[in-house]
Protein backbone atom coordinates (compact mmCIF):
# COMPACT_ATOMS: atom_id res chain seq x y z
CA UNK A 1 0.00 0.00 0.00
CA UNK A 2 1.41 3.26 -1.12
CA UNK A 3 1.19 6.29 0.88
CA UNK A 4 -1.84 8.98 0.64
CA UNK A 5 -0.66 11.07 -1.87
CA UNK A 6 -2.48 14.12 0.15
CA UNK A 7 -3.77 14.58 3.48
CA UNK A 8 -6.95 14.89 2.74
CA UNK A 9 -7.20 11.32 1.50
CA UNK A 10 -9.16 9.41 3.97
CA UNK A 11 -5.85 7.04 4.71
CA UNK A 12 -3.95 10.27 5.92
CA UNK A 13 -6.19 10.60 8.99
CA UNK A 14 -5.33 6.88 10.34
CA UNK A 15 -3.06 6.49 12.91
CA UNK A 16 -2.05 3.12 14.63
CA UNK A 17 0.24 2.02 17.04
CA UNK A 18 2.78 4.44 18.41
CA UNK A 19 0.72 6.35 20.43
CA UNK A 20 3.66 7.69 22.88
CA UNK A 21 4.96 9.40 19.48
CA UNK A 22 1.37 10.59 18.59
CA UNK A 23 1.17 12.24 21.69
CA UNK A 24 4.54 14.23 21.04
CA UNK A 25 3.58 15.50 17.66
CA UNK A 26 0.25 16.40 18.55
CA UNK A 27 2.37 18.24 21.83
CA UNK A 28 4.77 19.94 19.14
CA UNK A 29 2.07 20.77 16.41
CA UNK A 30 0.03 22.57 19.06
CA UNK A 31 2.84 24.68 20.69
CA UNK A 32 2.98 26.48 17.38
CA UNK A 33 -0.15 28.48 17.38
CA UNK A 34 -0.58 31.55 18.75
CA UNK A 35 -3.55 30.57 21.46
CA UNK A 36 -0.70 28.44 22.74
CA UNK A 37 2.92 29.63 22.94
CA UNK A 38 3.32 30.79 19.34
CA UNK A 39 6.57 29.86 19.24
CA UNK A 40 8.60 28.33 16.26
CA UNK A 41 8.61 24.71 16.65
CA UNK A 42 10.87 22.46 14.40
CA UNK A 43 10.65 18.54 14.80
CA UNK A 44 12.11 15.26 12.82
CA UNK A 45 10.91 11.75 12.27
CA UNK A 46 13.39 9.26 11.78
CA UNK A 47 13.35 5.83 11.88
CA UNK A 48 14.03 2.54 9.42
CA UNK A 49 12.37 2.33 5.57
CA UNK A 50 8.93 1.49 6.47
CA UNK A 51 8.20 2.49 9.78
CA UNK A 52 5.40 5.12 8.45
CA UNK A 53 7.77 8.84 8.61
CA UNK A 54 5.61 10.41 5.59
CA UNK A 55 2.64 8.47 7.01
CA UNK A 56 3.42 10.66 10.04
CA UNK A 57 3.79 14.25 8.12
CA UNK A 58 0.76 13.92 6.20
CA UNK A 59 -1.32 12.54 9.41
CA UNK A 60 -0.03 15.81 10.88
CA UNK A 61 -1.27 17.77 7.77
CA UNK A 62 -4.68 16.09 7.75
CA UNK A 63 -4.82 16.54 12.00
CA UNK A 64 -4.55 20.60 11.51
CA UNK A 65 -6.66 20.81 8.23
CA UNK A 66 -9.18 18.46 8.86
CA UNK A 67 -9.38 17.11 11.96
CA UNK A 68 -9.05 19.67 14.04
CA UNK A 69 -9.44 22.45 11.38
CA UNK A 70 -11.42 25.10 13.53
CA UNK A 71 -9.09 24.60 16.42
CA UNK A 72 -6.15 25.02 14.90
CA UNK A 73 -7.12 27.51 12.51
CA UNK A 74 -4.21 27.09 10.39
CA UNK A 75 -2.63 26.67 6.76
CA UNK A 76 -0.32 23.34 6.75
CA UNK A 77 2.10 22.48 3.14
CA UNK A 78 3.55 19.30 2.27
CA UNK A 79 6.64 19.12 0.07
CA UNK A 80 7.40 15.32 -0.93
CA UNK A 81 10.89 16.13 -1.32
CA UNK A 82 13.14 18.45 -2.35
CA UNK A 83 15.19 16.10 -5.16
CA UNK A 84 14.23 16.92 -8.81
CA UNK A 85 13.39 14.03 -10.77
CA UNK A 86 17.11 15.34 -12.42
CA UNK A 87 18.34 14.14 -9.13
CA UNK A 88 19.13 17.76 -8.03
CA UNK A 89 17.98 19.63 -5.11
CA UNK A 90 15.54 22.33 -5.34
CA UNK A 91 13.54 24.32 -3.01
CA UNK A 92 12.66 26.21 -5.45
CA UNK A 93 11.28 23.38 -7.48
CA UNK A 94 9.72 22.39 -4.43
CA UNK A 95 7.68 25.19 -3.50
CA UNK A 96 6.49 25.49 -7.29
CA UNK A 97 5.07 21.55 -7.25
CA UNK A 98 4.21 21.02 -4.37
CA UNK A 99 3.04 24.19 -2.60
CA UNK A 100 2.10 26.69 -5.29
CA UNK A 101 0.48 23.40 -7.92
CA UNK A 102 -0.63 21.01 -5.54
CA UNK A 103 -1.28 22.57 -2.30
CA UNK A 104 -4.08 24.79 -1.41
CA UNK A 105 -2.19 28.06 -1.13
CA UNK A 106 -4.12 30.31 -3.98
CA UNK A 107 -6.95 29.46 -1.95
CA UNK A 108 -5.21 30.61 1.03
CA UNK A 109 -4.03 33.63 -0.65
CA UNK A 110 -7.58 34.78 -1.76
CA UNK A 111 -8.77 34.44 1.58
CA UNK A 112 -6.02 36.19 3.25
CA UNK A 113 -6.56 39.01 0.36
CA UNK A 114 -10.28 39.63 1.47
CA UNK A 115 -9.16 39.10 5.03
CA UNK A 116 -6.75 41.99 4.88
CA UNK A 117 -9.20 44.35 3.19
CA UNK A 118 -11.30 43.76 6.04
CA UNK A 119 -8.80 44.32 8.77
CA UNK A 120 -7.65 47.40 7.12
CA UNK A 121 -11.14 49.08 6.82
CA UNK A 122 -11.27 48.05 10.60
CA UNK A 123 -7.97 49.54 11.71
CA UNK A 124 -8.81 52.95 9.51
CA UNK A 125 -12.02 52.79 11.75
CA UNK A 126 -10.51 52.00 14.89
CA UNK A 127 -7.28 54.54 14.90
CA UNK A 128 -10.00 57.76 13.21
CA UNK A 129 -7.98 57.10 9.56
CA UNK A 130 -10.47 58.67 7.13
CA UNK A 131 -12.32 55.46 5.19
CA UNK A 132 -10.50 57.16 1.83
CA UNK A 133 -6.88 56.93 2.86
CA UNK A 134 -4.61 55.22 0.50
CA UNK A 135 -5.07 51.52 1.10
CA UNK A 136 -0.98 51.59 0.75
CA UNK A 137 -0.10 53.75 3.49
CA UNK A 138 -2.23 52.30 5.79
CA UNK A 139 -0.67 48.84 5.10
CA UNK A 140 2.61 50.39 5.45
CA UNK A 141 1.56 51.94 8.78
CA UNK A 142 0.75 48.19 9.93
CA UNK A 143 3.43 46.28 9.03
CA UNK A 144 6.26 48.23 8.81
CA UNK A 145 8.68 45.70 7.36
CA UNK A 146 9.32 46.62 3.56
CA UNK A 147 9.48 42.98 2.44
CA UNK A 148 6.07 42.35 3.92
CA UNK A 149 4.55 45.91 2.51
CA UNK A 150 5.42 45.13 -0.43
CA UNK A 151 4.27 42.08 -0.63
CA UNK A 152 0.77 42.54 1.48
CA UNK A 153 -0.12 45.29 -1.06
CA UNK A 154 0.39 42.93 -4.02
CA UNK A 155 -2.18 40.31 -2.42
CA UNK A 156 -4.46 43.43 -1.28
CA UNK A 157 -4.56 44.53 -5.36
CA UNK A 158 -4.89 41.18 -6.79
CA UNK A 159 -8.26 40.26 -7.91
CA UNK A 160 -7.77 37.03 -9.65
CA UNK A 161 -5.80 33.73 -8.71
CA UNK A 162 -3.46 34.26 -11.73
CA UNK A 163 -2.36 37.68 -9.89
CA UNK A 164 -2.04 35.86 -6.61
CA UNK A 165 0.39 33.89 -8.67
CA UNK A 166 2.40 36.43 -10.01
CA UNK A 167 2.99 37.90 -6.57
CA UNK A 168 4.41 35.17 -5.30
CA UNK A 169 6.77 34.56 -8.62
CA UNK A 170 10.41 33.51 -7.74
CA UNK A 171 13.18 32.80 -9.29
CA UNK A 172 15.36 30.61 -7.10
CA UNK A 173 15.45 29.34 -4.02
CA UNK A 174 17.06 31.78 -2.04
CA UNK A 175 14.09 33.74 -3.09
CA UNK A 176 11.44 31.02 -2.49
CA UNK A 177 12.67 30.46 1.02
CA UNK A 178 12.46 34.56 1.25
CA UNK A 179 8.87 34.05 -0.14
CA UNK A 180 8.00 31.38 2.16
CA UNK A 181 8.91 32.85 5.07
CA UNK A 182 7.43 36.43 4.28
CA UNK A 183 4.14 33.97 3.71
CA UNK A 184 4.29 32.79 7.26
CA UNK A 185 4.73 36.59 8.45
CA UNK A 186 1.74 37.89 6.86
CA UNK A 187 -0.11 34.88 7.67
CA UNK A 188 0.31 35.18 11.45
CA UNK A 189 0.31 38.39 11.88
CA UNK A 190 -1.73 40.15 14.55
CA UNK A 191 -2.91 43.25 13.06
CA UNK A 192 -3.33 45.87 15.99
CA UNK A 193 -6.83 45.88 17.01
CA UNK A 194 -8.22 47.82 19.72
CA UNK A 195 -11.22 45.31 19.78
CA UNK A 196 -9.57 41.91 18.81
CA UNK A 197 -7.24 40.97 20.81
CA UNK A 198 -5.58 37.89 18.05
CA UNK A 199 -6.23 39.45 14.81
CA UNK A 200 -4.24 37.33 13.05
CA UNK A 201 -5.32 35.66 9.19
CA UNK A 202 -4.14 31.92 11.11
CA UNK A 203 -2.60 31.28 14.67
CA UNK A 204 -0.06 28.91 12.82
CA UNK A 205 1.77 27.98 9.35
CA UNK A 206 3.32 24.20 8.95
CA UNK A 207 5.74 23.15 6.77
CA UNK A 208 6.50 19.39 6.38
CA UNK A 209 9.53 18.05 3.80
CA UNK A 210 9.46 14.36 3.74
CA UNK A 211 12.38 12.24 2.31
CA UNK A 212 15.39 14.15 3.04
CA UNK A 213 17.56 10.51 3.62
CA UNK A 214 18.26 11.71 0.00
CA UNK A 215 20.66 13.70 0.99
CA UNK A 216 22.87 10.63 1.14
CA UNK A 217 23.67 11.13 -2.29
CA UNK A 218 24.15 14.96 -2.13
CA UNK A 219 27.16 16.85 -2.87
CA UNK A 220 28.59 18.95 -0.41
CA UNK A 221 27.17 22.00 -2.24
CA UNK A 222 23.91 20.47 -2.07
CA UNK A 223 23.87 19.24 1.55
CA UNK A 224 24.82 22.81 2.59
CA UNK A 225 22.46 24.74 0.69
CA UNK A 226 19.82 22.53 2.00
CA UNK A 227 20.79 22.60 5.64
CA UNK A 228 21.22 26.71 5.32
CA UNK A 229 17.42 26.22 3.72
CA UNK A 230 16.21 24.85 6.98
CA UNK A 231 18.22 27.18 9.50
CA UNK A 232 17.13 30.27 7.42
CA UNK A 233 13.11 28.84 7.63
CA UNK A 234 13.50 28.37 11.46
CA UNK A 235 15.30 31.55 11.87
CA UNK A 236 13.06 34.02 10.32
CA UNK A 237 9.88 32.60 11.12
CA UNK A 238 9.92 34.29 14.79
CA UNK A 239 6.87 32.39 15.69
CA UNK A 240 3.23 30.62 15.00
CA UNK A 241 5.57 28.34 12.85
CA UNK A 242 5.99 24.79 12.95
CA UNK A 243 8.49 23.01 10.30
CA UNK A 244 8.66 19.08 10.30
CA UNK A 245 11.06 17.01 8.55
CA UNK A 246 11.34 13.08 7.92
CA UNK A 247 14.41 11.06 6.95
CA UNK A 248 14.83 7.59 7.07
CA UNK A 249 17.98 6.79 9.42
CA UNK A 250 19.05 5.96 13.03
CA UNK A 251 19.97 8.64 15.11
CA UNK A 252 23.71 7.57 14.90
CA UNK A 253 23.63 8.58 11.06
CA UNK A 254 22.11 12.32 11.87
CA UNK A 255 25.30 13.64 11.97
CA UNK A 256 25.75 12.88 8.42
CA UNK A 257 22.48 14.47 6.57
CA UNK A 258 22.51 17.73 9.09
CA UNK A 259 25.08 20.16 9.95
CA UNK A 260 25.16 21.10 13.65
CA UNK A 261 23.58 24.55 13.34
CA UNK A 262 20.49 22.65 12.24
CA UNK A 263 20.42 19.68 14.86
CA UNK A 264 20.93 22.43 17.29
CA UNK A 265 17.84 24.09 15.95
CA UNK A 266 15.41 21.13 16.34
CA UNK A 267 12.90 21.51 19.11
CA UNK A 268 11.75 17.74 19.10
CA UNK A 269 13.28 14.15 17.16
CA UNK A 270 10.75 11.50 17.14
CA UNK A 271 11.84 8.44 15.97
CA UNK A 272 9.64 5.41 14.61
CA UNK A 273 11.51 2.24 15.01
CA UNK A 274 10.89 -1.15 14.50
CA UNK A 275 7.52 -3.15 16.28
CA UNK A 276 8.24 -5.85 18.62
CA UNK A 277 5.69 -9.33 18.09
CA UNK A 278 3.12 -8.18 20.54
CA UNK A 279 3.23 -4.68 18.93
CA UNK A 280 2.98 -5.57 15.26
CA UNK A 281 -0.08 -7.93 16.61
CA UNK A 282 -1.88 -4.98 17.78
CA UNK A 283 -0.66 -2.71 14.97
CA UNK A 284 -2.80 -5.27 12.62
CA UNK A 285 -6.05 -5.57 14.88
CA UNK A 286 -5.90 -1.81 14.79
CA UNK A 287 -5.90 -1.94 11.16
CA UNK A 288 -8.34 -4.23 10.43
CA UNK A 289 -10.76 -2.33 12.60
CA UNK A 290 -10.59 0.57 10.32
CA UNK A 291 -11.69 -1.89 7.88
CA UNK A 292 -14.56 -3.49 9.33
CA UNK A 293 -17.92 -2.13 8.87
CA UNK A 294 -20.01 -4.44 10.77
CA UNK A 295 -18.49 -6.56 13.67
CA UNK A 296 -16.47 -9.12 13.37
CA UNK A 297 -13.72 -10.87 15.61
CA UNK A 298 -10.69 -8.47 16.06
CA UNK A 299 -8.45 -10.07 13.06
CA UNK A 300 -11.06 -10.27 10.67
CA UNK A 301 -10.92 -11.98 7.65
CA UNK A 302 -8.26 -13.70 9.62
CA UNK A 303 -7.52 -15.81 12.59
CA UNK A 304 -5.32 -14.39 15.51
CA UNK A 305 -3.40 -17.15 15.06
CA UNK A 306 -2.87 -16.32 11.51
CA UNK A 307 -1.52 -13.46 12.39
CA UNK A 308 0.56 -14.09 14.46
CA UNK A 309 2.05 -16.68 11.84
CA UNK A 310 2.21 -13.86 9.31
CA UNK A 311 3.80 -12.05 12.04
CA UNK A 312 6.69 -14.39 12.32
CA UNK A 313 7.50 -14.78 9.04
CA UNK A 314 8.85 -11.37 8.36
CA UNK A 315 12.18 -10.09 8.67
CA UNK A 316 12.18 -6.59 10.75
CA UNK A 317 8.43 -5.62 11.51
CA UNK A 318 7.45 -2.39 10.16
CA UNK A 319 3.73 -0.78 9.38
CA UNK A 320 4.81 -1.02 5.83
CA UNK A 321 5.53 -4.50 5.49
CA UNK A 322 2.71 -5.36 7.81
CA UNK A 323 0.40 -3.89 5.69
CA UNK A 324 1.41 -5.05 2.30
CA UNK A 325 1.46 -8.86 4.30
CA UNK A 326 -1.99 -8.81 4.92
CA UNK A 327 -2.67 -7.39 1.55
CA UNK A 328 -0.79 -9.74 -0.35
CA UNK A 329 -2.09 -12.61 1.66
CA UNK A 330 -5.60 -11.67 0.93
CA UNK A 331 -4.71 -10.83 -2.91
CA UNK A 332 -2.70 -14.16 -3.40
CA UNK A 333 -5.66 -16.14 -1.91
CA UNK A 334 -8.27 -14.86 -4.36
CA UNK A 335 -6.05 -15.72 -7.30
CA UNK A 336 -6.31 -18.75 -6.16
CA UNK A 337 -10.51 -19.13 -5.98
CA UNK A 338 -10.79 -18.20 -2.20
CA UNK A 339 -12.90 -15.98 -0.72
CA UNK A 340 -12.82 -15.12 2.87
CA UNK A 341 -15.99 -14.48 4.70
CA UNK A 342 -17.54 -14.45 8.45
CA UNK A 343 -17.56 -18.00 8.35
CA UNK A 344 -14.25 -18.61 6.07
CA UNK A 345 -11.80 -16.92 7.67
CA UNK A 346 -8.19 -17.25 6.87
CA UNK A 347 -6.70 -19.81 8.51
CA UNK A 348 -3.19 -21.93 8.92
CA UNK A 349 -5.31 -24.60 7.53
CA UNK A 350 -5.83 -22.21 4.92
CA UNK A 351 -2.46 -20.87 4.54
CA UNK A 352 -0.88 -24.27 4.38
CA UNK A 353 -3.16 -25.71 1.59
CA UNK A 354 -2.63 -22.62 -1.07
CA UNK A 355 1.21 -22.48 -0.32
CA UNK A 356 1.09 -18.75 -0.47
CA UNK A 357 3.41 -17.88 2.00
CA UNK A 358 7.23 -17.54 -0.38
CA UNK A 359 5.39 -15.65 -2.88
CA UNK A 360 3.86 -12.89 -0.08
CA UNK A 361 7.32 -12.95 1.56
CA UNK A 362 8.84 -12.26 -1.62
CA UNK A 363 6.51 -9.09 -2.20
CA UNK A 364 8.06 -7.55 0.87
Amino acid sequence: MENPAVASHERASLWVGYEKERERLMRVLTQARSDQLGSTRFFLMYGGFGTGKSHALLWAQNYILHQKREEFNACAYFMRSLKTQGGKFSFHRAFQEFIINQSDLLSDLEKFSHFLKDKISLYKRENGIPSDEDPKKVIAQIFAAPELINLAIKFYQANTKQELAAAIHVNDDFDSVLRFTSLVKLFTFNIPSTSISDNRFRRAVYLFIDELDDLMGATSKEGRAVNDHLRHLYDSCQGCFGLGVAISAELSELSAYFMDYVLTRIDRQIELSLLDKKQAIEFIKGMLSTRRITPANDFYPFTEETIGYLVDQIVQLTPRKLVKAMYETIEQLRLGGYQPSPSNLVTLQVIEEFDIMEEVIECL
